[in-house]
């Protein structure tokens, strides 16, 4: 049972509405992201947000680079070890990309940013809070799983409730409100999932 499907298909708008629409400096944003890889870091992560502000990349032919996208998106799993330790300058890197993602890759992103839950659910919460604008960035991101579990659901439903202990253990008063959240997320997909599994 993939989450990020439903994730996908529900979730298509920020939480703040309307999001604005604007042209990506793709040279500039290509080397920015080739630096932030070799120089993971707040600095070299600011400078990929800078270039990708909340709201979606004009995808109009001749406006958007699809090629520089596909370089960029070759260069993921170098992104997703960084995501996978909670790094929260990759998480950030993460949600400002999802801005030129599409398909498969939107997915991938998707899944990185929730995995990073597994390893410090407080980055997680915390880059919930920092990108409501952003595409996405709502509490039932909590419940992706990504393609690993398709053919697994109690994986699936075990993943989730090592995920809502961790959530259930942070105790920090500023992430409180977006706690609540996605402990109500995790807490109705894993009680539909006991349910079905029975």
């Amino acid at each position: 049972m993939c989450r990020t499907l439903g994730v996908v298909m529900l979730l298509v708008a920020p939480m703040g509405g309307v999001s604005p629409e604007y042209k990506v400096d793709f040279p500039s944003l290509e080397r920015a992201f080739s630096a932030y890889i070799q120089h993971p870091g707040l600095s070299t992560a600011q400078e990929v947000e800078r270039l990708l502000p909340p709201g979606s990349a004009d995808r109009h032919v001749g406006v958007f680079d699809v090629a520089a996208a596909e370089r960029i998106f070759a260069q993921l799993e170098a992104l997703e070890t960084l995501t996978k330790r909670a790094q929260p300058d990759a998480v950030d890197v993460a949600f400002a990309l999802i801005s030129i993602s599409d398909g498969i890759y939107t997915e991938e992103l998707l899944t990185m940013i929730a995995g990073s839950m597994d390893a410090e659910p407080a980055v997680f919460l915390q880059a919930l809070k920092k990108h409501r604008d952003r595409l996405f960035a709502t509490c039932e991101l909590a419940t992706d799983t990504g393609l690993d579990y398709v053919d697994d659901p109690r994986g699936e439903l075990k993943l989730l409730e090592q995920r809502l202990k961790k959530i259930e253990r942070v105790n920090k008063p500023e992430l409180e409100e977006g706690k609540r959240c996605v402990l109500k997320s995790l807490r109705g997909t894993v009680n539909a999932m006991r349910a079905q599994l029975k």
